[in-house]
């Protein structure tokens, strides 16, 4: 787990802001969810799909004590489902 203020002073020493370290860490963190699951590469668009509504539910119980500045669940799910997109799998 991210300590308070570990997100803040990382993004200072390497000159990022932090509100991206937090979504590149909520993305990366949603698709490890993913990852663990054995898929069928043909099922791999569907599966996040159908498993977003349990993410959404535990969105603000797991996430709001690692994230200062929570994002909104929904802007998060569609850059998620774009980064998957892009990958073509």
């Amino acid at each position: 787990m991210i300590k308070p203020g570990e997100i803040q002073q990382k993004a200072r020493e390497v000159g990022v802001r932090d509100q991206q370290i937090e979504k590149d860490y909520i993305l990366s963190w949603i698709l490890q969810g993913i990852a663990q699951q054995a898929l069928n590469p043909d099922d791999f668009h569907a599966k996040p799909e159908q498993r977003m509504p349990q993410y959404k539910g535990r969105w603000q119980k797991s996430m709001s004590e690692q994230i200062h500045d929570l994002p909104d669940f929904e802007q998060v799910e569609r850059e998620t489902m774009r980064n998957l997109k892009k990958l073509k799998l």
